[in-house]
């Protein structure tokens, strides 16, 4: 298994800005309503680039779809493809990110706007690495270089080079990775590019400290916090602290690692940038997992995979469960370890990433195997190969459409070259008949006058002519007019589409697997039948050794609303129990009732969304049983349950068999003016009893 290691996210831009509340969107708009089309659009589009979510982007993008009426809407639809890759970035579709921004630098060539393509390919090759398809990575950097040197900008040819360095640093290739590294500090350093420079001078230093030249490091270092400090880059602080938590643990102070990576999370925090936050929880948890402190680990981790989870950052989700895992193997809990393990292959599999599918595919090989579990293991092996299969396939696959791509370039390029030779062939030809036709001219102007009385007669006609082919071109217009815009309703249509489908894989993703809950309580079943693609009930598991604590839920609202709602209310019962280490079932609803109360009442408008729960602690071999339950009651059929509350009885008819309902407290989790607190309920079963619990849907 992968062993717990701190590591440091570099970004090549190093600006930030806050996310943008609703009066701040609209004020912007009314803002950019008194400029002219273009500049209007074009403050559609920065606005959209410097939003950090992805509800903000739809909203530019939205605004600027709408009032694409510029006359150069070609330029305009190449951007909103751009910002639509953008929102696929933060949902971790690589592939797609890849296809819409070759759909916009065919857009941006089109109206000869090299620089917009040049960025394109940078983007591309950013998606490549993150996919760690390096040669392809790699080309499309080249390409970013050579439009950057073609045009003389010394920004591209500053940042190409340092993107570069990242790919060999990625490969091995130190030398490669050292040489491009101070290529892009020189020309930065020479230029007065802040921002590239500081990308740099952070990667140098990370440079040095891997060869542990700790001394050179911090020289780096030194020269980089004057430079954020001149600029007063709360970023670039926070960056910085957390490299220097780096060095801290790679010289074997993990105290001093936590102290750093603690200064950081609160420059972070502080500006509100939560992918960053949940990255050093998950460097937190990989610190205090290797100093031992286990418990202090789990919950770190925990948090991180929650803000992923929240904010569509899936990829980073996906590690921070395994590395959950890990940490509970070494807790001696191999079977909850393996869960988080099959829930991180599980999340890996709904976004595509099967690099890290198949490393996770084999850790739960293992796991089995360490449990004796020989034939899961084996199987799970066919599973591993498969996947690296397939890996090697799309690997292959992703070689050969290089190849064809560069043929392609090249392809167009020689034609390009033999174009030009072909026009200026034509000139020297056209030069060589100058002379010819000026004599001509003169015999020629004696037909012309004659041609005109003889041409006089047509000229009405010929304005007839002119009318129908205009009318023609204008109904021709109009048609590709329309096109473009059946199109545009026909992609929206499909994100709208895949959207709902992604977030039922979401929400999926984060309910516990059917054979963890069957392992644990072999003679249960569970029937899950959604209404709509999502839906707003769902079942929830957790367990540690010989205590299982299950539950079924039914949140407010139906499809997309509900099951919103529910991934919030199912976050609350994990961070109650995996946070908070709650036990009790009345403990844990109140817990969730905190909660989901402040994370629904965040927003200025009132929401009054909630959760209806039946939770049930079950401990392994024994027969008493708590409950406690939110609106939803709990039934037992069998003999009279022991209790000290009050049941209802029915006789079951056509049977001998008694049906016993405890009631649950008449309040849900959520919006509440009066809460009072839930009831932990203690019964003693009788031998052979069942109980169920369920949603009002059943």
């Amino acid at each position: 298994m992968r062993a717990a290691i701190i590591y440091v996210l570099i970004l090549l831009a190093l600006s930030v800005q806050t996310a943008a509340q609703n009066t701040v969107l609209d004020s912007l708009y009314q803002l950019s309503q008194s400029l002219e089309d273009s500049s209007r659009l074009a403050s559609y589009s920065d606005y959209a680039a410097e939003s950090n979510t992805q509800e903000d982007i739809l909203y530019w993008i939205g605004k600027l779809e709408k009032e694409n009426i510029h006359a150069d809407s070609v330029y305009w639809n190449a951007l909103i493809l751009h910002h639509y890759a953008n929102i696929a970035k933060y949902k971790g579709e690589l592939e797609k990110v890849i296809r819409l921004r070759k759909r916009a630098i065919q857009k941006f060539n089109r109206v000869h706007a090299e620089i917009r393509s040049a960025k394109q390919y940078n983007n591309i090759g950013n998606a490549f690495a993150d996919q760690a398809k390096y040669d392809s990575s790699m080309y499309y950097y080249q390409l970013f270089l050579d439009a950057g040197i073609d045009a003389n900008d010394q920004f591209i040819i500053a940042s190409a080079y340092y993107n570069l360095s990242t790919i060999f640093n990625s490969t091995g290739d130190e030398e490669q990775e050292l040489e491009y590294l101070l290529k892009s500090i020189e020309i930065s350093r020479k230029n007065k590019l802040d921002d590239i420079l500081a990308n740099g001078l952070f990667s140098l230093s990370v440079h040095y400290a891997s060869k542990m030249e700790f001394e050179k490091s911090n020289e780096v270092l030194n020269e980089l916090q004057s430079l954020y400090k001149a600029s007063n880059n709360l970023y670039g602080f926070g960056l910085l602290h957390n490299v220097r938590a780096k060095l801290a643990f790679d010289q074997k102070d993990p105290e001093s690692a936590l102290n750093y990576l603690d200064s950081s999370m609160q420059y972070f925090e502080k500006l509100g940038y939560m992918i960053r936050v949940a990255s050093l929880q998950m460097n937190m948890g990989q610190v205090l997992g290797e100093m031992g402190r286990i418990d202090e680990a789990r919950v770190q981790l925990w948090k991180a995979y929650t803000t992923f989870l929240k904010i569509g950052e899936l990829r980073s989700a996906s590690i921070a469960l395994h590395d959950l895992g890990t940490v509970l193997i070494a807790m001696e809990l191999p079977k909850t370890g393996l869960g988080y393990f099959k829930r991180a292959v599980f999340l890996c599999d709904s976004i595509g990433v099967l690099d890290l599918q198949a490393e996770y595919t084999k850790d739960v090989a293992e796991v089995y195997s360490m449990l004796g579990m020989e034939d899961s293991a084996y199987a799970t092996l066919l599973i591993y190969d498969q996947l690296k299969d397939s890996l090697n396939k799309v690997n292959n696959k992703e070689a050969i459409e290089l190849m064809e791509t560069k043929y392609e370039t090249e392809r167009k390029e020689l034609e390009i070259k033999n174009l030009q030779q072909e026009k200026e062939l034509q000139e020297a030809t056209l030069r060589n008949k100058e002379a010819q036709t000026k004599a001509l001219y003169l015999g020629l102007g004696a037909a012309v006058i004659l041609i005109i009385f003889i041409a006089f007669a047509f000229v009405q006609k010929k304005k007839d002519n002119q009318l129908i082919k205009s009318q023609k071109e204008l109904l021709v217009e109009r048609n590709e007019e329309l096109n473009h815009q059946k199109d545009l309703v026909e992609e929206k249509n499909r994100e709208i589409t895949d959207s709902i489908t992604y977030a039922k894989k979401i929400q999926e993703a984060v309910m516990p697997p059917l054979e963890v809950i069957k392992e644990k309580l072999p003679h249960s079943f569970v029937l899950y039948l959604p209404k709509d693609i999502v839906a707003g009930d769902f079942y929830w598991f957790n367990s540690t050794n010989d205590t299982m604590l299950i539950a079924a839920a039914d949140c407010t609202g139906h499809g997309v609303p509900g099951a919103m709602v529910s991934v919030v209310c199912s976050s609350a019962l994990n961070r109650a129990v995996g946070e908070f280490g709650l036990e009790k079932p009345a403990e844990i609803l109140d817990k969730c009732q905190e909660l989901v109360a402040n994370d629904l009442g965040r927003s200025n408008s009132e929401i009054k969304d909630g959760m209806d729960v039946a939770l049930c602690l079950i401990k392994k071999g024994k027969r008493k049983i708590q409950y406690a339950g939110a609106q939803n009651p709990i039934w037992v059929i069998g003999g009279q349950p022991k209790t000290s509350k009050e049941l209802i009885e029915f006789q079951i008819e056509g049977s001998d068999q008694k049906l016993w309902e405890l009631k649950a407290n008449k309040q849900s989790i959520g919006h509440t003016d009066d809460f009072q607190g839930f009831s932990n309920n203690e019964l003693e079963l009788a031998k052979g009893s069942r109980i169920y619990l369920f949603s009002d849907g059943y």
